[in-house]
């Protein structure tokens, strides 16, 4: 029964005691029914004929007390009258007789003799009366004496012997409906007794059926509710408790497979967010110190363009003043010379402007070396450095930008150098062409035409490079709050990583050296 099904094994427990029940019933029933059968017989046969013979003695006592009273009465009336009730007591005789001879059984000998004594008495009865009606009272008197009463002493002794008969009957009758009695309730109880010790020994077969089994279950969920993943039951049986607790085993070690799973993925979410909360502060302070070059770039731009604004003033004014000339050739050699200066000036700060330039090219260069290495860390980190991958992404397109004005500014500070070039030629050649300076006033004036074109360029190309200058400071500043942005999204990240590997923690994922496994194995 071990093994068998659960509603199987309740299917023959209920079946056993349903048959026991059903026969305890049947036996009731049939009990009952032999008592009713008997109980009838008894009313048909002893009850009937003693009842019968005792009225028959009655009728019988009365017939003689009639017929007793016929003989002393005088009244002819009064005689008639009696004889009269004397055939209506007959005719009730005859009645219960013919009770007694339907249903008496038990002696037929007795029955037999009866009979006979009561013919013989209702002859004596019926000379007594025609004796009496033929007026010999006292040959009615003799038979009375001699015969009638004789016979009905018989006749009552039989009738005695009758109810004697039927009494015993019934005293037979009365034991036997004692014994089906007693025999039905002591069937009925041993019956009783045996559904009581199957409904035992069913509950006892069923307990280690269904209870056992379910206290294995239960303990191994307990223990699994206490976080513990190493438990392992070994079914007891093979029917459905067998198979939920080997259910619960494949459930079991699917969840520690998970779990193992899930701890090792929160090991590499924590490593990852590490390295990329490294490599964010790396890139902000990267950032910071790019924005700081920026300002200092700035500046220098701002010192360029300003020198670049007085440069554009005094061409001008050159070119104003270009018909004085002729009158100040020696104040124009002083102003020449000074020109010269201030050119080397320009070219100085030109050149810096291209050293500025390729700094900013190089600082793009690393920005986007960062912006590669961080796209790959997050490559790595799989889902969780998704977010981080587009601010990568970001940062390499602003290092672009600022390469692209970088490459801008160097273009603008070569033309700046060129025209310093072809300026300081001029004014050399101006210089060593002094002695014709009157005659080539016109010349000069144009040259003062052209350098006052280009100093317009040079101030535009420089303000061109102020404003990207500006741009690129903007997006180092950004870039610079992303990667602060990043660096604290990183921390979390791997808070949070450590926070879930805490909870990982808990589970139980290996047995214990020389542990016990208490009640699931």
């Amino acid at each position: 029964m071990k093994n068998a099904s659960i509603g199987r094994i309740l299917m023959m427990s209920y079946v056993s005691i349903i048959v026991l029940f059903v026969v305890s019933i049947c036996v009731a029933v049939f009990g009952v029914h032999q008592n009713s059968a008997m109980t009838t017989e008894f009313y048909e046969q002893p009850y009937r004929v003693s009842k019968s013979a005792l009225s028959l003695r009655s009728t019988v006592e009365q017939i003689s007390n009639q017929l007793k009273q016929c003989l002393v009465t005088e009244d002819s009336l009064e005689r008639e009258r009696l004889v009269d009730t004397i055939d209506q007591l007959a005719i009730e005789r005859e009645a219960e007789y013919n009770v007694i001879a339907a249903n008496f059984k038990s002696d037929a000998k007795v029955l037999d003799q009866f009979a006979l004594a009561s013919e013989a008495l209702l002859s004596a009865r019926d000379e007594v009366v025609d004796e009496l009606r033929s007026g010999n009272t006292e040959q009615a008197n003799t038979v009375y004496e001699q015969d009638y009463l004789p016979q009905k002493d018989v006749t009552l002794v039989l009738a005695d012997g009758i109810i004697d008969a039927a009494e015993q009957d019934a005293h037979e009758y009365s034991q036997e409906t004692t014994y089906v009695e007693i025999a039905t309730s002591i069937i009925i109880i041993l019956l009783g007794l045996l559904t009581i010790g199957l409904v035992i020994v069913l509950w006892r077969r069923i307990t280690r059926a269904i209870a056992v089994p379910v206290g294995e279950i239960e303990g191994m969920a307990k223990r699994v509710a206490e976080s513990d993943l190493t438990v392992h039951v070994i079914p007891s049986s093979r029917n459905e408790l067998g198979e939920l607790a080997a259910s619960m085993n494949k459930t079991v070690a699917a969840l520690r497979l998970m779990v193992e799973q899930m701890k090792a993925t929160a090991d590499q979410v924590e490593r990852s967010s590490s390295q990329m909360s490294d490599g964010s502060q790396t890139i902000a302070q990267g950032s910071a110190e790019q924005a700081m070059n920026i300002e200092e770039l700035a500046t220098s731009v701002q010192d360029i363009t300003q020198v670049v604004e007085e440069n554009n003033e005094s061409v001008l004014i050159a070119n104003e003043n270009t018909a004085d000339v002729l009158s100040a050739v020696e104040h124009s050699n002083t102003q020449i010379s000074q020109a010269v200066e201030v050119i080397a000036d320009i070219k100085v700060s030109t050149r810096n402007i291209s050293q500025l330039a390729n700094t900013i090219e190089d600082i793009s260069f690393q920005t986007n070396i960062l912006a590669l290495n961080a796209s790959v860390e997050a490559a790595r980190a799989g889902e969780a450095g998704r977010g981080f991958a587009i601010v990568a992404e970001e940062i390499r397109r602003l290092a672009n930008q600022v390469s692209e004005a970088s490459r801008a500014a160097d273009e603008l500070a070569a033309r700046a150098t060129a025209s310093v070039e072809n300026g300081s030629a001029l004014i050399r050649v101006t210089s060593t062409s002094m002695e014709g300076a009157v005659a080539a006033t016109e010349g000069v004036k144009e040259m003062m035409s052209a350098i006052a074109q280009a100093s317009t360029q040079q101030l535009e190309a420089v303000s061109q490079i102020q404003e990207s200058m500006d741009s690129l400071s903007d997006v180092v500043q950004e870039n610079s709050a992303a990667s602060e942005e990043s660096a604290v999204i990183g921390e979390e990240l791997a808070e949070q990583a450590r926070s879930l590997k805490h909870l990982i923690d808990r589970f139980v994922l290996e047995k214990p050296a020389g542990g016990s496994d208490g009640g699931a194995r």
